[in-house]
């Protein structure tokens, strides 16, 4: 896909929020933190709720509607973090109001849905990515160029876990008809990291689920996707296990590790490259990913870069959930 910006840009990015949900306010920091944006707009379905919000984060406009945000003209850019099932609807009103947007994960229910989203960012000539934030990560660029310069070798396996202990049955988490489940919201961290790594897309799928008897959604699964030349993924996501966050990726020279890839907080976690019966830790600098993330974001959107992780990816991304679920019981 292919934005064409206007000829003069202005030299930032004007954020709206669409929502006060808790990962906006890990958003709105880095946002106020990055060199291209501005937060100058939040909106809520209750007034009192954004008013606070834009008190606290200190924006200068709030409205009790998210139809009211995307009326304001000045408003070049919304942040979606609501729930799953409100990504699509929302994000083709965003579009077609004229404002760029970015998308929490996963960017749809599943891929048609993603299909229209991306058309309709064609249409409205905005751009749309899929809010994906470890992705962005010094660590995990320097690891894809470690892998290019074939320190491991060609991966061939990439096994990655994603889990941690969560039960709240009014969540959105909890709630089939809202895009809940692991598998949506943190299996496709495993899902993205193993299309990363290895370069392509996967053409099988075998998995084992457990789901909730309360509310019908996948807490557990055990995935294992196969890729073309016999290349292949594992993965464990869950919303019932001890926290562990980890991506594995092995060859014929030798294997790499990193520990706590999609949120490593403020600690700069090594790349761990295992050869030959010796272990090697590569440095890597601590960083804020969502501010790089929203930065990239921003310079696509001041037609300075294209995008790294067009929407399309995200199509990809449902498309081997939709595998996934073919290879596993969800009843």
């Amino acid at each position: 896909m292919i934005f064409l910006p206007p000829k003069s840009s202005p030299p930032h990015v004007r954020w709206g929020i669409l929502g006060t949900a808790r990962i906006s306010r890990r958003l709105v920091p880095a946002i106020h933190a990055s060199r291209n944006g501005r937060v100058i707009a939040v909106a809520s379905r209750v007034l009192e709720r954004a008013q606070h919000f834009a008190q606290e984060f200190e924006i200068p406009h709030a409205y009790g509607s998210y139809e009211a945000l995307l009326a304001d003209s000045r408003v070049d850019a919304v942040y979606i973090p609501l729930p799953n099932h409100l990504h699509h609807p929302w994000t083709i009103r965003a579009l077609a109001a004229g404002k760029h947007v970015l998308c929490e994960k996963p960017l749809a229910l599943n891929s048609n849905e993603a299909k229209e989203m991306v058309a309709a960012a064609r249409t409205y000539n905005r751009v749309l990515m899929e809010a994906v934030m470890y992705r962005f990560h010094p660590r995990i660029e320097e690891s894809q160029r470690l892998i290019a310069a074939g320190v491991i070798g060609t991966p061939q396996v990439v096994r990655s876990t994603f889990t941690f202990r969560f039960y709240d049955p009014t969540d959105y988490r909890y709630n089939r008809k809202m895009g809940g489940g692991a598998l949506l919201d943190v299996g496709v961290y495993c899902i993205t990291a193993a299309r990363m790594m290895l370069s392509g897309e996967p053409i099988f799928a075998a998995a084992h689920g457990v789901w909730d008897p309360a509310t019908g959604v996948d807490v557990t699964e055990a995935v294992v996707l196969g890729f073309p030349e016999g290349r292949m993924a594992t993965f464990v996501s869950s919303f019932m296990l001890e926290p562990h966050a980890s991506i594995e990726v092995l060859g014929p020279k030798g294997r790499m590790l990193l520990e706590e890839p999609w949120v490593p907080g403020d600690q700069a976690w090594p790349i761990v490259i295992r050869r030959d019966g010796r272990e090697e830790h590569i440095s890597s600098p601590a960083a804020d990913h969502y501010r790089l993330m929203v930065e990239h974001f921003g310079d696509a959107v001041l037609g300075r870069i294209p995008l790294q992780y067009p929407p399309e990816d995200a199509v990809a991304t449902l498309q081997a959930v939709e595998l996934i679920r073919k290879g596993m019981k969800d009843e």
